[in-house]
């Protein structure tokens, strides 16, 4: 549709320029989801389990970090959070 903005999801490291605003994203809303070891988030990540949706601008909308358990066929959230407009 022309002039919706485009939003893309993929997966991050923690060496990608985004990665601080996921930190700092998850640091602000830490009263609603939870304190999380930026080294939490970091080992995540380098497992490939750090989403992150960003703006045709770059922009962080938001992120999913998850864990997997393959013995049980298994996902687990562990953090959504969603950036303010």
């Amino acid at each position: 549709m022309e002039g919706r903005p485009v939003t893309t999801v993929t997966a991050i490291d923690a060496q990608h320029p985004v990665f601080a605003s996921v930190v700092d994203l998850g640091n602000e809303n830490k009263a609603t989801l939870g304190f999380l070891p930026q080294q939490a988030i970091e080992e995540m990540a380098k497992a490939g389990q750090l989403l992150v949706a960003l703006g045709d601008d770059d922009r962080l909308l938001g992120y999913l970090l998850y864990g997997l358990n393959r013995r049980e066929s298994l996902v687990r959230i562990v953090h959504l959070c969603v950036a303010t407009p």
